[in-house]
């Protein structure tokens, strides 16, 4: 008995390692972590039902640890996934036949499922990454198995010594595999989470959440074909407002430019932090370049309406941008975005000599 309940967890536990290690390898893919929920419910299932190969039998009884991934997979990610698990084991047992196989069907697949969605906090499917909540999981666990164990005697009335010593290390068994699972899950999905942490600071800049420049770059390389803009930006007297208001106040104005610039944007465009006080901006899809002298307008009337504090010491009593704009189409010479971002540039510092809070337009 043992062996095969020891053989049942090293099964599920090499199974999860495998599973969490198919997550990590389609989860940064596009739609990867809708793709792995949706096959979720065919592992546990197979699972569930390979641990029936390698089962205790008593009494025209299977006892095995299938329960242990229906609970944990209805638990983690509400009945949807649960109900598609139970599916394959169910079929399976019921091919197993015996006199009391829907006893087994009730007591190890329809009950952990039930007890499952009532302990489970994920109503709905929602592709995320779950941390298992360890605690709460044994303790609905440990709830599942004593209802188990009291049923088990009302309806079957087995004999009490040799099925109290089966169901005792069967819950002991159950234990080791639930934790170990979890485990496997939570190193998994802390590794997945530092990793996209990791890619975010390496793609965004920390103070304002916009992209970073390199960042801009490979992704306003895929519109260089096609109608765009760069626009530059930058904030007029940026020092002098940070001399009079401090850092800290002076931060937190780059970070509303940075949120106003980016609530402007149409859903193609995107911005990025330039340096400094600097921004830039890629105008994608346009039609021609009076849109982009538009948009570029927008952005700076709504900098000069915005009421920031502590803006009464500039210039017009208004914190304000000046913006310098280049184009690129099919058929003008502009082709190179390097090319681009500076004629944009010569613009801005057009903008800038010529008494700032303006739009001007490269030459080309």
């Amino acid at each position: 008995m043992l062996i095969t309940f020891f053989h049942n967890m090293t099964l599920i536990i090499s199974y999860t390692f495998l599973i969490v290690r198919f997550k990590r390898f389609v989860i940064n893919q596009e739609k990867g972590l809708s793709l792995f929920i949706w096959t979720l419910p065919v592992t546990v299932g197979l699972l569930a039902s390979l641990l029936m190969f390698f089962s205790v039998k008593y009494k025209d009884m299977i006892f095995d640890l299938r329960s242990v991934p229906i609970f944990l997979a209805t638990y983690l990610w509400g009945w949807k996934i649960g109900v598609l698990s139970i599916i394959l084991p169910g079929v399976y047992r019921f091919y197993l036949g015996g006199s009391i196989v829907w006893y087994g069907i009730a007591f190890d697949i329809l009950m952990p499922f039930i007890v499952g969605i009532f302990f489970s906090i994920y109503k709905s499917l929602t592709p995320r990454i779950r941390m298992v909540k360890v605690g709460m999981a044994l303790f609905a666990f440990t709830f599942f198995h004593l209802l188990r164990f009291i049923l088990e005697r009302l309806t079957l009335k087995l004999p009490y010594y040799p099925s109290f010593r089966i169901n005792f290390f069967l819950l002991i068994f159950s234990y080791l595999s639930l934790i170990g699972m979890m485990l496997i899950i939570n190193d998994s999905n802390n590794l997945i989470l530092l990793y996209r942490k990791l890619n975010f600071r390496a793609d965004y800049d920390q103070m304002t959440g916009l992209l970073k420049l390199d960042s801009f770059k490979r992704k306003a390389e895929e519109f260089i074909e096609d109608s765009m803009s760069i626009v530059m930006v930058d904030i007029d007297f940026f020092k002098e407002y940070n001399d009079n208001n401090g850092h800290l106040r002076g931060d937190e104005a780059l970070r509303t430019v940075a949120q106003l610039l980016k609530d402007s944007v149409r859903v193609d465009d995107f911005v990025a932090r330039y340096g400094g006080e600097e921004f830039i901006i890629c105008l994608a899809n346009l039609n021609n370049i009076h849109e982009a002298v538009t948009i570029a307008q927008r952005f700076r009337q709504e900098i000069e309406d915005y009421s920031f504090e502590g803006e009464n010491g500039q210039p017009n009593n208004k914190l304000t941008i000046s913006a310098g704009i280049s184009y690129a189409n099919r058929v003008n010479s502009l082709k190179n975005l390097e090319h681009l971002i500076a004629k944009a540039d010569q613009a801005l510092y057009y903008s800038k000599s010529k008494g700032r809070n303006m739009v001007s337009l490269s030459s080309n």
